[in-house]
């Protein structure tokens, strides 16, 4: 599971893992709407959770991504942008 949020122009997110969320560090959103980011491998709850790496589209009300790490295959999403109403 990858959750985004835009917020005046800043893009955060986190990725679920099965060991809890693992927070998108080195986020950038370019202005033609692609954006990048990556989670550390590190531990949660003792266990161990591999780096991801992040890439993707904004297009109008769609997004597409795309999910990577070492040793699965690319996991690829898409969804319709919404408002939280914040």
């Amino acid at each position: 599971m990858v959750r985004l949020a835009v917020d005046r122009g800043r893009l955060t997110g986190v990725v679920g893992v099965g060991q809890g969320n693992v927070i998108l560090q080195n986020l950038v959103l370019r202005p033609d709407g692609s954006f990048s980011g990556n989670t550390p491998a590190g531990h949660i709850n003792g266990r161990v959770v591999r780096a991801y790496q992040v890439t993707g589209q904004f297009n109008g009300d769609v997004l597409t991504l795309t999910l990577r790490n070492e040793i699965c295959p690319d996991r690829n999403g898409r969804s319709l942008r919404y408002s939280t109403g914040y």
